[in-house]
């Protein structure tokens, strides 16, 4: 979705280049190896006409770890080359070192040992961690038991096992035991090969039960944090229909207090209706009589003038 997007703007082409990359990683996990092939040379081709050379170095390394998946260590070789030159030519020391790592796979694999031995010597410079320093002496040692020479292959196993033991590198430490046992096996000293294999599976069960006890861990965890916050939902929820009942009886008083005024307003307009009635209906009786006495001394008024009328 992300390529399909950037595709459409040039202005975006670092985004398709990056892109790319991530594809290109994907397939090669699923050793889907053309189409890793295919992302990779395209985010390359971008960076090539953009002369970025960080870009460039990293984009050798992605398509020299595919061709070196796929057993073909020449094409492989030219490309960590590449990534190296380029990462030395920026300073990017982090990046000829895996370059310079890779190349020392490529020729070991090739059992070109004197060359693996001659950059792994040469990538010594920039192992800046214990870890990584500890990782090139253990493929030293492998190289130089390769070529049988064990003394020194024994040497740089010790100095890896020394740097591992001080800062405690637990999965160096593992091998460490497996490629001593690898060793010894191949001097055919067999009682010291099988003490090493079983410090090495000693060592590795530890790390598993320690995995799974942490895994055990990391799941209780996660259970109580998801039950707290099943808790905190329930209590807000709670607090949200406390929050809904006590609004609708805000309401519901409001509405009593409206009714009830109107109520009282009405009872005693209807009070006051009915007393002005009452007067009015007194006046009114009042008026009657007052017309039936002029009433009546009309009719004597007509009867005496008739009578006056008759004389």
């Amino acid at each position: 979705n992300s390529l399909s997007i950037s595709e459409t703007d040039p202005a975006l082409d670092f985004n398709t280049a990056s892109t790319q990359q991530n594809l290109a990683g994907v397939f090669l996990w699923k050793k889907d190896y053309p189409k890793a092939l295919q992302y990779a040379k395209a985010a390359y081709n971008i960076y090539i006409r953009y002369k970025n050379f960080s870009y460039i170095g990293n984009s050798c390394n992605s398509i020299g770890s595919i061709f070196y998946d796929l057993g073909k260590m020449d094409s492989a070789k030219v490309y960590f080359e590449k990534s190296a030159k380029y990462a030395l030519q920026v300073k990017e020391y982090n990046r000829y070192f895996i370059a310079l790592n890779n190349l020392a796979s490529v020729y070991s694999d090739s059992k070109n040992y004197t060359a693996s031995i001659s950059i792994n010597k040469e990538n010594l410079k920039y192992a800046n961690t214990p870890a990584l320093r500890a990782t090139i002496l253990m493929n030293l040692g492998s190289n130089y038991a390769d070529l049988k020479n064990f003394s020194l292959a024994h040497s740089y196993i010790d100095s890896a096992f020394a740097i591992s033991t001080k800062y405690k590198l637990l999965e160096e430490i593992l091998f460490i035991h497996e490629l001593r046992s690898d060793v010894y096996t191949a001097e055919k000293k067999f009682d010291k090969a099988l003490i090493s294999y079983k410090m090495h599976i000693a060592l590795r069960d530890s790390l598993s039960n320690t995995e799974t006890m942490g895994k055990i861990n990391e799941l209780n965890i996660k259970y109580e944090t998801v039950q707290k916050e099943r808790k905190i939902s329930e209590l807000d929820q709670a607090r949200n229909y406390e929050s809904k009942i006590k609004t609708i009886l805000a309401y519901s008083i409001s509405l009593l207090v409206v009714l009830l005024i109107i109520a009282v307003y009405y009872y005693f307009n209807k009070r006051a209706l009915a007393r002005k009635l009452q007067i009015s209906n007194t006046d009114l009786h009042n008026a009657n009589q007052e017309i039936n006495k002029q009433k009546e001394k009309l009719e004597l008024i007509n009867e005496r003038l008739e009578q006056l009328n008759q004389d």
